[in-house]
């Protein structure tokens, strides 16, 4: 359960400020200070194997790079960029297409800084497979194993 609240923790804090009629938004710079806080403590106690491509991962990846387009901070860049060519761009290792997905929001973010097509080129390819887990190749290519419906 705590990976789950580290994981929305980091893509909230990256994502919005928070701020009501109360209390003001914080300051840029702690919120920058709390993203990077965060950051390290995952990277330092990582809960996700670090040669794997899941959802995990990949929704923790979908922070980092949303973290570097609020802040301009490039090491949060260079942190999705290592990741990718660690995995050569490829798709995710879960059965279902829905999951194989979330690597790839990813590699698009870092395609749309870096002009690389070798980023997309693998997701591309997998998207026009006909493989039963492709929405290339299945009627219902999102769902989980066994019951291709969950």
């Amino acid at each position: 359960m705590k990976k789950f609240i580290h994981l929305a923790l980091f893509s909230f804090i990256a994502a919005t400020t928070v701020e009501s009629a109360d209390k003001p938004a914080a300051p840029a710079q702690e919120i920058r200070a709390l993203m990077q806080r965060v950051n390290a403590w995952q990277l330092a106690h990582p809960r996700m194997k670090a040669d794997n491509r899941n959802w995990e991962r990949g929704t923790w990846y979908a922070g980092v790079t949303e973290a570097q387009r609020a802040t301009g901070d490039d090491k949060y860049l260079q942190q999705a960029l290592d990741w990718g060519k660690l995995h050569q761009w490829q798709v995710g290792t879960e059965g279902s297409g829905a999951n194989k997905l979330f690597c790839a929001m990813t590699w698009v973010e870092c395609y749309l800084l870096n002009k690389d097509p070798a980023m997309l080129k693998p997701t591309l390819d997998w998207l026009a497979t006909d493989a039963p887990n492709s929405p290339g190749g299945a009627k219902v290519w999102f769902g989980h194993a066994p019951a291709p419906f969950d």
